[in-house]
């Protein structure tokens, strides 16, 4: 990495994007600044509850587990000492007014 030990950066935005630039600034030694309009960070990653229900309000699918890995690995930690994947079946309900409802089920592609 770079040597920003002499910059002051400002990151726009607390979602994933943001935070993981953030990481990366600080960590090529940059006086970093997260700036977030909303109470709570986490961008479009974030959930509504009500009634009993839970909604994404964001991505609400773990896909390219391998970039996760690789953000983890470029600052010397393990995924697994942060949270625990577990595999859901099915991988969501959908429900209608009318009282039907429709699971998705978790298949594996290939």
């Amino acid at each position: 990495m770079s040597d920003l030990t002499d910059d002051s950066i400002a990151v726009a935005g607390a979602g994933f994007g943001g935070l993981a630039a953030a990481a990366y600034l600080a960590a090529a030694g940059a006086d970093v600044t997260v700036y977030e309009r909303r109470t709570e960070v986490g961008g479009v990653a974030g959930r509504l509850t009500g009634e009993g229900f839970r909604f994404d309000t964001g991505p609400s699918w773990y896909l390219m587990p391998e970039l996760f890995d690789r953000f983890f690995a470029d600052f010397g930690r393990e995924p697994s000492d942060y949270y625990d994947l577990e595999r859901l079946d099915p991988n969501y309900r959908v429900f209608w007014e009318d009282g039907d409802r429709a699971d998705v089920p978790n298949c594996e592609i290939g």
